[in-house]
């Protein structure tokens, strides 16, 4: 174990790489070389043997003159220095206390999310009734119930940093919450839309006009479109899909889809017209074509 001294570190922009360190047990060396860019790292192997090499040399007193890792700067090495020797061996995959945090980590995620789910359900009961809406306990929770799941998974985004989890399970987990938090994140604005919409549809209802009892549910279809397609996009380029791709095979398929699109579009513009021209509204008694009757509900 020894200091760093740069002066000792060559100044040429070429040549061959640089072995700082040699290890005599084959766990490996630390070595700086030339990329293709021009600019001098450390190679590959380096940093995939730097584990080893960490616990290799763990129980080794520290260099004179240097001083603790703070937390701030490395918090699971840190967290590693205090735990029992007994706990960082490995049995299976992963350290003995890796797999201890992984449990903890999973059960605080869960009490997060049921706390986060209950405190929205409860500050927006409260503000809806001040708004004198009232909403069934079952629609709140819905409604926040995607928002108790993106808590989750930043606990284990912060969890995954601490724990300083290998190269595969770092990732496999990165992937995991990556997609939990746009899929909760879409879905949460999704459910928003719903709750929205119920307390405008009750608002609405106690107003003698009946042209916003129409346009309150084509605001929350249309809402629900726009985002779910947005989603769409969003958690693909959360999953680092490439969009350019899917959106060519959307311009090939164009033709078909608009074919197989014609009474949805019909429909659309049919909605239109009747927002625009109104010539009935919800509650109305209509006949149609002469053969069919009723009470309009919903447009």
């Amino acid at each position: 174990v020894r200091f760093v001294v740069f002066q000792e570190l060559p100044d040429e922009n070429t040549g061959d790489a640089y072995v700082f360190h040699r290890d005599t047990q084959g766990r490996g060396d630390v070595v700086i070389a030339r990329q293709s860019d021009g600019r001098w790292l450390f190679t590959a192997e380096t940093v995939a043997a730097l584990p080893d090499l960490v616990r290799a040399l763990e129980h080794r007193a520290a260099v004179a003159g240097a001083t603790e890792v703070p937390f701030h700067m490395a918090p699971s090495l840190w967290l590693r220095q205090r735990i029992p020797a007994s706990l960082r061996a490995t049995t299976f995959l992963l350290e003995h206390w890796q797999w201890i945090g992984l449990l903890v980590l999973t059960l605080a995620g869960i009490v997060c999310d049921r706390l986060l789910v209950g405190l929205i359900a409860l500050v927006a009961r409260l503000w809806l009734r001040r708004k004198a809406v009232t909403l069934d306990a079952a629609t709140l929770s819905r409604g926040a119930r995607p928002f108790g799941l993106l808590a989750m998974a930043l606990v284990w985004r912060l969890g995954d940093v601490i724990l300083a989890l290998p190269l595969q399970a770092h990732n496999v987990l990165l992937v995991a919450v990556n997609f939990v938090v746009a899929a909760a994140g879409v879905w949460g604005a999704y459910r928003l839309v719903d709750v929205v919409a119920e307390g405008m549809a009750q608002r609405a209802s106690r107003t003698t006009t009946k042209f916003d009892d129409l346009l309150v549910p084509l605001l929350r279809k249309t809402a629900k479109v726009f985002i779910a397609a947005m989603g769409l996009v969003f958690v693909a380029e959360t999953m680092e899909m490439s969009i350019s791709s899917l959106l060519a095979g959307l311009g090939l398929g164009g033709l078909a889809f608009a074919l197989a699109a014609q009474d949805t579009l019909k429909n659309l513009f049919g909605s239109l017209t009747v927002v625009v021209d109104r010539p009935f509204q919800v509650g109305d008694w209509v006949v149609i074509d002469g053969g069919v009757e009723g009470t309009v509900e919903e447009v």
